[in-house]
């Protein structure tokens, strides 16, 4: 059964516990199953140190890639979001790399209706931008 989380309707107190509970008991879960983990990993016999300090060492930068991840990733989601408002469900600005080139195009229902050329990504980078924000 799918559940969805209308927030428009009711309090937003209301709405936010209802999204909180499950994602704190996801994290717990999650936490319990490192704890668990590293228990297990520490009764092998001959290696249980090198591999805790492998555990120890490799969780901060999957950490660290996860929280990049969610930055970037979270970016984007409110311009789709306030594209869909829109109505435009079926448009969207892309940025592409062809061979040593940048295309920046506006892509309409599988059709490219615009198409701007530049030589340098940050160029590229710089013209999205401005084409979001207008």
């Amino acid at each position: 059964m799918e559940r969805e989380n209308d927030f428009s309707q009711g309090s937003i107190a209301k709405n936010i516990l209802n999204l909180a509970v499950p994602m704190t008991l996801a994290q717990l879960i999650n936490v319990l199953y490192s704890v668990v983990d590293r228990v297990y990993i520490g009764h092998l016999q001959g290696v249980s140190a090198n591999a805790l300090t492998g555990i120890g060492l490799a969780l901060p930068i999957i950490t660290i890639i996860t929280a990049f991840a969610n930055l970037f990733g979270m970016g984007g989601s409110p311009l789709c979001s306030i594209a869909r408002g829109q109505g435009k469900n079926d448009e969207c600005l892309c940025l592409e790399k062809i061979q040593d080139k940048w295309s920046v195009y506006y892509l309409e229902r599988g059709i490219k209706t615009t198409n701007e050329i530049f030589d340098s990504e940050n160029d590229a980078c710089q013209f999205l931008y401005d084409q979001l924000m207008n």
